[in-house]
């Protein structure tokens, strides 16, 4: 596909559908995946964070088209990579961080297909971040799939306690 990571599409010319935004510092260069909550270990589509000097793209990924659908629930999981803020005080680092573990954010396909005919760009404002607080509601999300949960449930448990979070 070429061009610097995170501008990969999937597919040449393909429809880009959602913005997302990896903020530890940001983190760059670090691989994102994209699964169904209820089956995790099947990857829907894969890109790569965006790896730039500029704090407002850094860390920003296009999701390809057919990564997800309006009705779904899906796990964003984001791996390595590298935090160019890692004291948060929003200046660039003098070396990045080396980010070596995973971290999660859970997102509906509402959250991620953007309206045909919309072209979304990695330095348009993300429509979602995966942080560490998206990290703690993922986690609390793993308890209710052991009890196996349904996709309204979780979704009614992500509705409330998310204002609580925030």
């Amino acid at each position: 596909a070429g061009g610097p990571p995170g501008t990969e599409s999937g597919d040449e010319g393909g429809t880009i559908i959602g913005t997302g935004k990896t903020q530890l510092g940001p983190v760059i260069a670090a691989t994102v995946e994209v699964s169904d909550v209820f089956f995790p270990t099947e990857i829907r589509c894969t890109t790569e964070t965006l790896d730039s000097d500029d704090r407002a793209i850094a860390g920003n990924f296009l999701l390809p088209a057919g990564c997800g659908e309006a009705e779904g629930l899906y796990v964003v999981k984001v791996s390595g990579g590298y935090d160019i803020d890692a004291d948060d005080n929003g200046e660039l680092d003098a070396e990045p961080t080396q980010v070596l573990g995973s971290f999660h954010a859970i997102i509906s396909g509402q959250q991620v297909i953007v309206e045909e005919g919309t072209e979304q760009r990695l330095e348009d404002e993300p429509v979602w971040r995966v942080t560490a607080m998206s990290e703690a509601l993922f986690q609390s999300v793993q308890q209710l799939l052991i009890t196996g949960a349904s996709k309204e449930d979780i979704q009614q448990f992500l509705d409330q306690l998310t204002p609580l979070l925030l």
